[in-house]
């Protein structure tokens, strides 16, 4: 009976002190953050790979136009994996270490007629779509005007290049 005598305990329920919409707000809050963090995680990413593309694209600008306006032509179609024996004078032996280094995989080569019949650099990716698209379109903001169809870098789902004009 002693035992029977004894009153069970039940546990205290404790309410937060904070209101219902405050503690939503917070959680709101908490997950705006987060998704916040990680589309800045997502653009960074992408803008490093972007800016793999730009240096191996401003990489060979440079010493093709010089190679142009010194010799009055353009040199013979090349890949740009292998340094061209014609541009080394025009300091274009850092190309293969640059495409080397680009995190967009594909193939990089200079064409004396690119797509639209001009000299140009022209990169196929190794996979085309979407993402390599939003890739080069920030490059070609960057670079350009910003318009995959129009300006000197020209970007579409399959190939993106750099039309080289020496005006």
């Amino acid at each position: 009976m002693a035992e029977d005598a004894t009153p069970s305990v039940t546990p205290v329920l404790r309410t937060s002190l904070t209101p219902v919409w405050q503690q939503a707000c917070q959680w709101a809050g908490k997950g705006l953050l987060v998704g916040l963090l990680i589309a800045l995680g997502v653009m960074i990413y992408e803008h490093s790979k972007a800016n793999s593309v730009s240096l191996v694209l401003q990489g060979a600008r440079r010493p093709l136009l010089q190679y142009h306006l010194e010799k009055g032509g353009w040199p013979a179609d090349f890949n740009l994996t292998k340094a061209a024996p014609e541009l080394v004078a025009f300091n274009a032996k850092q190309l293969p270490e640059l495409v080397g280094k680009c995190r967009v995989d594909g193939a990089w080569a200079f064409t004396q007629k690119g797509p639209d019949g001009k000299p140009s650099v022209v990169f196929t990716p190794s996979s085309a779509g979407s993402s390599f698209q939003r890739v080069l379109m920030v490059v070609d903001g960057w670079m350009d005007d910003g318009r995959a169809a129009a300006g000197d870098l020209r970007v579409t789902e399959a190939k993106a290049w750099l039309r080289l004009s020496a005006e």
